[in-house]
């Protein structure tokens, strides 16, 4: 089942627009991190709990270096840093860590954007989890504990669990409110409702830990225009939708975007000239097959999820 304003899904990274994020890769610091539990050297960023996030660097020689640490090796996903956060903790129940950032501006109401950030599963650790969302919040959140922080996150990893091997792309689109000021990232479900797997057997920590960089968060809009100068080829967002799509064509010729769910029948069928805003209201939550066509014939096709 899709979740309500969320999917995380793999695609190619396109982030030629303004991203909303500062300091998205962590290369920008106060001072170069000494040892564990130093996120507070990385600039605009915050620890929005009492738990103790990390701060892993190349300018380290010790045990927060990139890309030897404590925790194994792994490089940064891009440049010379990465931080690391807590998902699980198999001997503190509910243990958590979350790290925070002041956007460079408000979102606006009911406007898409899409989000995208890079995760890897530290060496070390004897479990991995699924269990990663992000949460858009119109203040910043500063709560003395180092357990579950009571919020809903809009955004929610269902791309499976993390592993070492690579850094995991993971992305997403979300209909603002308006007026969201800041994002957490973090594992917002308490133990009982958080997956996990024995992934490593030697592992030194009872734990699932994870390595986040290169975050982004950037206008939909602008992702389409860039995936269409970069693959001349037309744009259906958000995926997945909660009732709106967008179909966005290279070209201004007149095109006609088709809709039929899972058995192959179809139930939407919409001619249109350069772009279209599409109302999927009216349909019921699923699965659905898609495809654009021109007078040329068949420009793309492809699946998406309805909430």
């Amino acid at each position: 089942m899709i979740r309500p304003l969320l999917c995380f899904f793999l695609v190619y990274g396109i982030c030629d627009a303004q991203n909303l994020v500062p300091n998205p890769g962590f290369e920008e610091y106060i001072g170069c991190p000494t040892s564990m539990a130093q996120f507070d050297s990385v600039r605009f960023w915050t620890n929005a709990s009492n738990g103790t996030p990390d701060y892993f660097n190349s300018c380290s020689p010790g045990l927060v270096n990139v890309p030897n640490s404590l925790y194994g090796y792994q490089p940064a996903h891009s440049g010379n840093a990465r931080t690391g956060i807590l998902l699980f903790a198999k001997t503190l129940a509910n243990r958590r860590e979350y790290i925070e950032v002041a956007l460079i501006e408000p979102l606006q109401a009911s406007q898409c954007y899409f989000f995208e950030m890079y995760v890897s599963l530290a060496d070390n650790f004897k479990y991995s989890t699924n269990a990663l969302g992000v949460y858009f919040s119109a203040s910043a959140v500063d709560v003395a504990d180092n357990h579950v922080l009571p919020f809903v996150p809009q955004l929610e990893n269902t791309t499976g669990y993390f592993d070492t091997l690579n850094w995991q792309q993971v992305t997403g689109s979300y209909v603002a409110t308006g007026g969201e000021t800041h994002i957490l990232i973090g594992n917002f479900k308490d133990d009982a409702h958080t997956d996990t797997s024995f992934v490593n057997a030697t592992g030194t920590f009872t734990q699932a830990y994870i390595y986040l960089d290169d975050i982004q968060l950037t206008p939909c809009s602008s992702v389409a225009t860039a995936a269409m100068t970069t693959q001349n080829m037309p744009v259906v967002y958000p995926i997945p939708t909660n009732g709106t799509l967008i179909v966005q064509m290279p070209d201004q010729d007149p095109a006609e975007f088709t809709l039929s769910d899972n058995t192959g029948r179809k139930v939407m069928q919409r001619a249109f000239t350069g772009s279209a805003s599409i109302d999927l209201q009216s349909l019921p939550g699923g699965i659905f097959l898609y495809e654009v066509r021109t007078k040329k014939g068949l420009a793309k096709k492809g699946t998406l999820a309805k909430e």
